[in-house]
């Protein structure tokens, strides 16, 4: 019966440890979920602000004579813009691979907290049944007893 118990106290401590793993793996996720929306809100912004200093840009040359060296500055500054927008695209790619990532990190974890929790809860009711089954043989003990003191006398 003793070693029942250790077995069942076994499971859950293995079932907390799963436990911990699994809100270990969605604190993670949402992590990477804040971390992706970041990505996703600079790109965003840089997006709006990139449109209004082209705009700006292409107004101060059109409908103007401008030198060659103001055309070449133009041109870089928005090939610097280009370049941030696809670091910022890149970035948020990895965000989205990292989110996916830890979302099957996450369901690996629900998965094994599933498979534990049901060999606990097996260990529980073999643990349950050899209860009722010593309780029963302590039942029969006592009325043997107690049928076997008239006899006695």
């Amino acid at each position: 019966m003793k070693s029942i118990s250790q077995l069942v106290a076994l499971q859950r401590h293995r079932l907390a440890q799963v436990e911990r793993s699994l809100r270990e793996a969605r604190h993670s996720l949402v992590d990477k979920q804040i971390e992706q929306d970041r990505h996703r809100m600079q790109l965003y912004a840089h997006c709006s602000m990139a449109k209004e200093r082209e705009r700006e840009l292409y107004a101060s040359v059109f409908d103007h004579v401008v030198k060659r060296h103001t055309v070449d500055h133009v041109k870089e500054s928005l090939a610097a813009l280009r370049r941030q927008e696809q670091q910022l695209q890149e970035a948020l790619a990895q965000a989205d691979c990292n989110v996916a990532e830890q979302q099957e990190q996450v369901k690996a974890a629900q998965y094994a907290y599933a498979r534990q929790l049901a060999r606990t809860e097996k260990y529980l009711e073999l643990h349950r049944r050899f209860d009722a089954m010593a309780h029963q043989v302590r039942q029969l003990k006592e009325d043997m007893e107690i049928e076997e003191q008239p006899q006695r006398r």
